[in-house]
């Protein structure tokens, strides 16, 4: 007995030190945290110091680096204060200048998809603001269901009112978790799912209404998917022209407007004959402008033969891989149709398998209804982020022309 209370009195001891232990912790973790802050300040210091190049027998130091032009102001004021001699130049071509994306509200929500890619060079234009909303649309597509898009934002909203100590890089991504969710919520309404179930089979008038006002079958959502990819595509190569006449000059852009000329005026051809007829004497002269302007102006300071030959190459490139392109977003199609029969399926299960008893049958039909969907869903929600991030940087950025390769900015602070 007298070792049990030994046993006994050292266990206690052991679990008031362990609650003595956390109460500590939580209140030294901020003191723990400013010095590794400090810490981090010192290791980032002796790396500048490391980087600064000696001059005058190493009684000067000189350092270069980059500021954002909106904190020159600031920055030219300090340095004027600690009495240190410097010089601000803007930027040359030549430059491999830091990247700092300035995009503000829905677009800054989408940044974090744009740097699991890379970051455009400094003469490039930030995609980020022209692929949030494409991206928005994709997810909802490809998720499809109505019930999974208000779980989502319900429990991203939830989570952000009741959690505490929310990060400031949390934020945005549930933010982004939002937006994404009721983007899921409007498309499932176009074919009206619920959790696998068909609201437009429910006799309510409202819904009926909503039916007949709204709802979409696997046609329209296959074409519905093809038409978005010609939409993005077009505007994708109207980023390109815009990204060319910036950074090398108008006429460089010239062959890439042909290009846009040319696919839009054929595309309004076949939809709307009455108006243009594809073959038609307008179309036929404005296949000739766009001609011109693909085939001479393809390579701006090269001969006539060079040019025709390169257009020629690009015309082989623009007609065996535009059409590819515009195919791979039948995925926005698929994907939600499957995710509308797996789920579907999961329903039928649950209501099929469960054993006819008053108690254990509605328990196995909802413990198969919550497993079945939560795997659907966690499959379908990994499906959604990851086909239109291969939509957005393949399709969308090859057409826009965009080349990447920027490094973020980090500025060394306290």
């Amino acid at each position: 007995t007298r070792v049990q209370i030994l046993c006994q009195e050292t266990e206690q001891a052991l679990a008031d030190n362990d609650q003595k232990l956390a109460v500590l912790a939580e209140k030294e973790q901020p003191s723990l945290q400013a010095a590794l802050k400090e810490v981090n300040t010192e290791i980032e210091f002796s790396q500048v110091i490391l980087n600064t190049e000696a001059t005058a027998g190493e009684k000067l130091m000189l350092l270069q680096g980059w500021v954002p032009a909106s904190k020159e102001k600031e920055i030219a004021a300090w340095l004027d204060e600690q009495h240190i001699y410097y010089e601000i130049t803007n930027p040359t071509p030549e430059d491999n200048v830091p990247i700092q994306l300035s995009n503000k509200g829905f677009f800054a929500w989408f940044e974090p998809i744009c740097k699991l890619y890379m970051l455009p060079k400094y003469s490039e234009l930030d995609l980020t603001p022209f692929f949030a909303p494409f991206f928005m649309v994709f997810f909802g597509l490809c998720l499809g269901d109505s019930g999974y898009g208000l779980f989502l934002f319900l429990a991203a909203t939830l989570y952000r009112m009741f959690a505490k100590n929310i990060s400031a890089t949390m934020k945005p991504i549930l933010s982004l978790i939002q937006i994404l969710a009721a983007s899921t919520f409007f498309c499932g309404m176009l074919t009206g799912t619920f959790f696998g179930v068909s609201l437009y089979d429910i006799n309510i008038p409202f819904l009926q209404y909503m039916k007949d006002h709204l709802f979409m079958d696997n046609n329209a959502m296959f074409q519905l998917s093809l038409i978005l990819g010609v939409i993005q595509i077009l505007f994708g190569m109207i980023l390109k022209a815009v990204n060319q006449a910036i950074q090398f000059g108008f006429k460089y852009a010239v062959a890439t407007i042909g290009w846009i000329v040319l696919l839009i005026s054929c595309g309004v051809g076949f939809m709307l004959p009455e108006v243009m007829p594809l073959g038609g004497t307008v179309h036929l002269c404005i296949l000739g402008v766009a001609a011109v302007m693909i085939f001479l102006f393809n390579s701006p300071g090269k001969n006539v033969f060079m040019n025709i030959g390169l257009g020629l190459w690009d015309s082989y490139n623009m007609a065996t891989g535009l059409l590819g392109d515009v195919l791979s977003y039948v995925r926005l199609f698929a994907l939600g149709l499957s995710g509308g029969i797996l789920a579907g399926v999961f329903n039928s299960l649950a209501v099929g398998m469960s054993p006819d008893n008053v108690i254990v049958g509605p328990i196995v039909m909802v413990l198969i209804f919550v497993i079945g969907h939560a795997i659907n869903m966690f499959m379908n929600v990994l499906g959604a982020m990851v086909h239109p991030m291969r939509l957005t940087f393949v399709e969308f950025f090859k057409n826009s022309g965009y080349e990447g390769g920027g490094k973020e900015y980090k500025p060394f602070k306290k």
